[in-house]
């Protein structure tokens, strides 16, 4: 008779300090900000980190990048996404050290005053992705409101979409010697016509059949109705339709 197969316990990795998770964190960053090797950064975190410290993970993660390069957010915001896709790191765990961070980031915006800019950076390619959905976004930040933070991730998300349509003709462009500074601004009217977004690039023009009524909002009125849609049951279609 055969004996049964022997099942191994999943290793839970040991209790960690404060310091110690900073520490940690702070190495497997760097590690991953040098070779973006994922699966090197996953086995790291499944040894090192468990369900009790995730939330406190993800907010050391986003506090260390606040003064690193452009790049770095990003790389994060990619680590993450991919974290959240494999069932590594819950997307409750995630929400929880991002709202975390968010309520102190006035505070930090006094050394730091680009940082609503820099969080949004990490959170554009979970967003583009829909790991982050605009359902989720509504639990982020309908306690706190940073409208800081919300008006500065529309357009990086608008851009990393252009990237993600016309990103291989720019990049032929660069590739070919055509033109050292291919004209970017195109693309994104081009996208943004197609979204409805024409009027963050200036008046656009109709055919002769349109009766178009404008009316002037200032910016804090903007702000103010694009909080009240995002904290509403609308969906993102619906906000784009506003804004057309």
């Amino acid at each position: 008779m055969n004996a049964r197969p022997t099942i191994l316990a999943p290793v839970i990795p040991p209790p960690i300090t404060a310091e110690q998770l900073e520490r940690k964190t702070h190495l497997l960053l760097d590690e991953f900000l040098q070779n973006a090797n994922l699966q090197e950064a996953e086995q790291t975190v499944v040894e090192t980190f468990t369900d009790s410290n995730f939330h406190a993970f993800i907010l050391e993660c986003i506090n260390y990048v606040m003064e690193r390069t452009s790049h770095a957010r990003l790389s994060l915001g990619k680590l993450l996404c991919h974290l959240i896709s494999n069932g590594i790191v819950k997307k409750e765990y995630y929400i929880e050290g991002l709202k975390s961070f968010l309520s102190f980031a006035d505070d930090y915006a006094i050394d730091v005053p680009k940082v609503w800019l820099y969080v949004a950076e990490t959170i554009v390619p979970l967003m583009s992705t829909e790991v982050i959905t605009f359902t989720d976004f509504r639990k982020i930040v309908e306690d706190i409101k940073p409208i800081n933070f919300i008006i500065r991730l529309f357009p990086l998300l608008i851009k990393d979409k252009v990237k993600e349509e016309f990103g291989n003709n720019i990049n032929l462009c660069w590739d070919l010697g055509l033109n050292p500074k291919p004209p970017v601004q195109k693309y994104e009217t081009l996208y943004l016509d197609r979204q409805h977004f024409e009027f963050t690039l200036g008046a656009p023009t109709y055919p002769q059949s349109y009766q178009v009524v404008t009316t002037a909002l200032s910016m804090t009125e903007v702000e103010d109705k694009i909080l009240e849609f995002l904290l509403s049951s609308n969906s993102f279609d619906q906000i784009v339709s506003w804004i057309s």
